[in-house]
């Protein structure tokens, strides 16, 4: 029985819980601060620099050919550019530094006509 009545204490207290953070109360002052908020706020724009990014791993490898570490990919893909793009919406590929591409009869041959200054 007394198992019982931890959970039953345990229920009325989320629900106490719960309902306190539900309450209406709400600050006359938040106006007034989210405006002080945007007034203070620097508007950054930087052209050139250093980009720091923090990430939970290294990458291992930056070779887009023989990357097989998820943390390597995504560095890799916000590197590199690819020739053409998926566009998961539309379910079809997409120009990227390729223009244009065509195939030979059997799928063996491709060639892609890419970008103006473009070396790939």
């Amino acid at each position: 029985m007394s198992a019982w009545r931890l959970w039953l204490v345990i229920l009325l207290a989320c629900l106490l819980c719960g309902s306190y953070g539900c309450s209406k109360k709400t600050d006359k002052n938040l106006p007034l601060v989210k405006e002080k908020i945007k007034k203070e706020t620097p508007k950054i724009s930087v052209s050139g620099g250093t980009l720091i990014i923090g990430r939970p791993y290294d990458a291992i490898n930056l070779d887009p050919a023989v990357v097989i570490d998820r943390e390597s990919a995504e560095v890799v893909y916000h590197i590199f550019d690819t020739l053409v793009k998926y566009n998961f919406d539309k379910k079809r590929l997409e120009p990227s530094l390729a223009t244009a591409w065509s195939s030979s009869r059997g799928s063996l041959v491709w060639k892609f006509r890419l970008r103006k200054g473009v070396k790939f």
